[in-house]
């Protein structure tokens, strides 16, 4: 019973860090980076730029603010609520959970890469108008470097709102180990 607590509470937990992938994925696609993604080994994904970024920022920031002993409190509470031999009531709702927290998560993502989409979606709106104006100016051969300083330009500022994500993240992660744990539980 224990492993499908673990499992449970491993599966939320890794929706919750998704956001940050999304989110960085969301701005490799509208950058046009999304065609310079690599494969990485060691998290077994392919990823672009920016996803990288996001990601590896998100678990630094984590970490930063103490969310390994938020993971390891988490795990005693749940061995202490469910014990070595304890039952679990699985019908308390987890998928219906699962899935609001999903849509949450995407939200959240979407909130966080939207300053950049919206400051991509300018600069593409620009060369467009500029492309229609001036066709006998080559806009596509600056439109990639203009957009990718963009893309850099902006995801400075949204990197600004990650310390303020990652915290909310900590809440999210202690709400639904609290939740998953004391629904599941006959504790």
């Amino acid at each position: 019973m224990n492993l499908v607590l673990g499992v449970a509470l491993g599966f939320l937990t890794g929706l919750i860090f998704n956001v940050f992938t999304i989110a960085g994925g969301l701005v490799d696609f509208t950058s046009t980076l999304s065609s310079a993604s690599i494969f990485d080994p060691n998290l077994g994904y392919q990823g672009a730029v920016f996803q990288r970024l996001f990601s590896v920022g998100a678990v630094a920031l984590f970490f930063a603010i103490g969310g390994d002993r938020l993971i390891v409190q988490g795990i005693g509470t749940s061995f202490l609520a469910v014990g070595p031999a304890g039952t679990l009531d699985i019908s308390t709702g987890l998928g219906q959970f699962a899935v609001d927290l999903v849509g949450r998560m995407m939200v959240a993502a979407v909130e966080l890469a939207m300053p950049a989409i919206a400051t991509l979606f300018v600069v593409e709106l620009v060369l467009g108008l500029a492309a229609r104006f001036a066709p006998q100016a080559n806009i596509f051969l600056i439109g990639l470097p203009t957009k990718i300083l963009a893309a850099l330009s902006s995801v400075g500022a949204v990197a600004l709102l990650m310390p303020e994500t990652i915290d909310g993240v900590y809440g999210i992660i202690r709400d639904t180990f609290r939740d998953v744990i004391g629904g599941m539980s006959s504790f």
